[in-house]
């Protein structure tokens, strides 16, 4: 049994000469905190990449989700949207800011909030709507606009773009298609920096107030603006990120397009194995004009008992198919929230949600490899799964 036999495939970052040229001439000219040269150089690209007007890099994604909730208002006598299943750091700086956080469904076929059910939850006092795209899926963003458009008061949408850098809707990149994005650059993302975010928006108003919260020091290159008095405090928070790891995300810029072209090609073909599969369901709901781009996880359905998962699971991962159980809780039972008052709370809510997420298993990334090495993956994790699904 070569249980490493799959190992190198996964793997999500490129370390090659440029990545260490770009970190030996950031320690050379010893930039290691501000004036953000290298983090500067990465936010422009960046942004050209994206075609976005204003990147702002931060420490990691969850301080960026803090900037862009701040950034529209969420705050005292707000509430903020957000799916049950999501990572915490999608929804938790809503509480920390004084809002209320209100839970809504997802949909059965991809995981992703339920836009039909979004009505039943806004009220005089929603600020925003958390869409995460998880798992380089996209979440319907131009059927919210157009529902958020009903309304007198303006909903902001955000879109926590964190699982899929690169994916694009039509002619633009998802992270880009609301109000402001964030992305995360933790070491598990497809741009990768070890930690580190980025917030993005066309919108000078939000850049400027996430500037002011958490990048004090940038304040006073922004002649005029509203937060001139705070240049030597900011809001209270250091947010930015550090500069060796701009430099290394700068560096997995490089050859982002080559990397997502056979990162697309090689999950397309790997989806398409698991399709075939009968005992697994997958998630893999059609969209029309969207193109995938960065990939953070996939799951899929199967329906065995709670002992004989583990027990395959256990399997699996002494042939190195690297598969476990889901570990992104229903947020909506999470004490944090409970804590915190939010909406929508307790195990009897969302009731079909549950049953399905109890079923859900969490299975890796091919970014690099061909067809025949997902042939073999496949082709073991359907021998093993038979096994428990026959008994």
């Amino acid at each position: 049994m070569n249980s490493d036999k799959y190992k190198k495939c996964f793997e999500n970052i490129e370390i090659n000469g440029n990545t260490r040229k770009n970190i030996l001439t950031s320690l050379n000219k010893q930039d290691l905190s501000w004036p953000f040269g290298v983090t500067k150089e990465f936010e422009e690209k960046v942004g050209q990449f994206l075609n976005v007007k204003y990147s702002l890099a931060h420490c990691n994604g969850t301080s960026a989700m803090y900037s862009a909730m701040y950034a529209v208002g969420v705050g005292e006598n707000t509430e903020v949207i957000c799916p049950t299943y999501t990572f915490w750091a999608s929804i938790a700086p809503a509480i920390n800011l004084g809002a209320q956080v209100v839970f809504c469904d997802i949909n059965k076929d991809d995981l992703l909030i339920k836009v039909d059910t979004i009505k039943d939850h806004i009220t005089p006092r929603t600020k925003a709507i958390v869409v995460p795209h998880l798992w380089g899926r996209f979440g319907e963003i131009d059927k919210l606009k157009k529902i958020c458009k009903e309304y007198d008061h303006k909903i902001f949408i955000i879109e926590d773009a964190s699982h899929c850098f690169g994916a694009r809707y039509r002619e633009n990149f998802l992270g880009t298609l609301g109000d402001v994005g964030i992305f995360s650059l933790q070491a598990g993302k497809t741009l990768v920096a070890g930690e580190g975010g980025l917030l993005v928006t066309n919108n000078f108003e939000i850049y400027d107030s996430a500037v002011y919260l958490g990048h004090y020091e940038r304040i006073k290159f922004l002649t005029g603006t509203k937060y001139m008095r705070y240049s030597m405090t900011g809001g209270g928070y250091k947010f930015r990120i550090h500069p060796l790891a701009s430099a290394l995300a700068l560096s997995q810029l490089d050859n982002i397009k080559k990397r997502l072209q056979m990162l697309s090609k090689l999950m397309l073909y790997y989806e398409s194995k698991l399709e075939q599969i009968p005992q697994v369901q997958t998630f893999n709901r059609k969209h029309k004009d969207f193109i995938e781009g960065g990939r953070f996880g996939l799951r899929v359905v199967i329906q065995i008992d709670t002992e004989q998962k583990l027990k395959f699971l256990e399997e699996c991962n002494e042939n190195g198919l690297c598969v476990e159980n889901e570990y992104i809780p229903l947020l909506h039972e999470e004490e944090f929230f409970i804590k915190n008052k939010a909406r929508n709370i307790g195990k009897n809510v969302f009731k079909e949600t549950r049953k399905l997420h109890n079923y859900l298993v969490s299975l890796p990334v091919f970014y690099n490899g061909d067809y025949a090495i997902i042939d073999s993956y496949t082709e073991k994790f359907k021998k093993i799964l038979k096994r428990y699904t026959n008994k």
